[in-house]
């Protein structure tokens, strides 16, 4: 039996310096040779990123730095609500990654590795208010969290929450914590458009155990080419959890929203629109 404390959500997922730009117009950074556009996300190099931020010092203002990471964002809010949080992980061993993990003080951080330099995310919004925009220069070791220890940890959480790695093997690392759930665990996925992009077969594995499934119009339709969003959702939820409509029997807040819905939940991000 695990000595570990139990937790209600264990976090996956890139940890990232958000570095928070405004600019006047999003189409000054496209014609500097970076395809950013508003509610999308792509990835690069270190190099990269570090052009990006020249060009944004010079022709936008810096509004803030923070931890982030898609999964780690969520985690954090949860820790700030109550809940016992923890996250797995890799950052640097910089500056940049005692900032982030600074920023999880509330979070069991005991499955974060320590190596490296840290992922950086650029983040870039328009003054008028479109969603933003992001570059993503991940670590270069991010996949190397799921050793034995980690992966036995799952098993002390009542709900797992992944969210996208930009390396090919990070998928594969999490596929690891998603075998070590038993059927009372719950698992949450956010796949991001980088996951989105590399296409059903590749998200089958996770998206077969998926309990909760956030998405956005934009990646419904990159997985299935040629349809709307709203015929894609149609798609793709028969492809999650269909069979699991029971009662966990935990204690879980997610518990009591799954047994009412009737099975897997499928909750559509729209930006300023809510979701659906």
């Amino acid at each position: 039996m695990s000595s570990f404390e139990k937790l209600e959500f264990l976090g996956s997922g890139a940890l990232n310096l958000d570095i928070i730009y405004e600019i006047e117009d999003m189409a000054l950074v496209r014609r500097s040779g970076f395809d950013l556009h508003p509610g999308r996300e792509i990835s690069g190099s270190h190099r990269e990123a570090e052009k990006l931020v020249d060009f944004l010092e010079s022709h936008g203002t810096l509004r803030t730095r923070s931890g982030g990471g898609s999964s780690a964002n969520t985690i954090c809010c949860l820790s700030l609500l109550g809940h016992r949080t923890g996250f797995a992980g890799v950052t640097g061993e910089d500056q940049a990654g005692g900032f982030v993990l600074e920023d999880m003080a509330e979070v069991d951080c005991s499955m974060v590795k320590k190596r490296g330099k840290t992922a950086v995310c650029i983040v870039v919004m328009e003054k008028t208010g479109q969603d933003r925009a992001m570059f993503v220069a991940p670590h270069s070791m991010e996949m190397c969290f799921a050793d034995p220890e980690v992966v036995e940890r799952v098993g002390d959480t009542e709900v797992l929450h992944l969210s996208s790695l930009v390396h090919t093997r990070g998928l594969n690392s999490q596929g690891k914590l998603v075998d070590a759930l038993r059927p009372d665990q719950f698992l949450s996925f956010d796949p991001g458009e980088l996951y989105a992009a590399r296409g059903l077969r590749a998200l089958s594995g996770i998206l077969k155990r998926t309990d909760v499934l956030f998405i956005t119009e934009q990646e419904t339709e990159m997985l299935f080419p040629g349809l709307s969003w709203e015929q894609g959702l149609k798609e793709l939820y028969p492809l999650i959890n269909r069979n699991r409509t029971e009662d966990r029997g935990c204690r879980c807040l997610l518990n009591e929203t799954f047994r009412e819905a009737g099975g897997p939940l499928t909750i559509c991000k729209r930006g300023r629109r809510g979701v659906s």
